[in-house]
């Protein structure tokens, strides 16, 4: 039988934008100095992740979380949504005024 692979909770999430790991380190109640790990935003992110207004250009490192079910990306400077294109639990984003190119399937 083969060996399941080993998840290593501790990984530190990399964001291309340190506007969105700034809102993910509030939303998982951690302070802006500290890294955020797979279990934050595996296991403590809120259900509505608010991100509005935020001067948020890119999504990546938000692919990884599990969780939430509604975004709101209003006001941003993303341009790109496929980063979270496959979180399962995410089911409305919210994304008035977005400069974003690419659309969720």
């Amino acid at each position: 039988m083969p060996k399941a692979k080993e998840v290593n909770l501790q990984e530190v999430i990399v964001f291309e934008d340190d506007k969105l790991k700034q809102a993910v380190l509030q939303a998982v109640g951690k302070e802006s100095s500290e890294d955020v790990t797979l279990e934050d935003i595996q296991t403590r992110m809120p259900e509505t992740l608010f991100l509005e207004g935020l001067g948020i250009t890119s999504l990546v490192g938000l692919e990884r979380a599990k969780g939430f079910i509604r975004l709101t990306l209003t006001n941003n400077n993303v341009t790109d949504l496929t980063p979270i294109s496959q979180i399962e639990s995410l089911k409305s984003v919210s994304y008035t005024h977005l400069r974003a190119h690419e659309t969720l399937a």
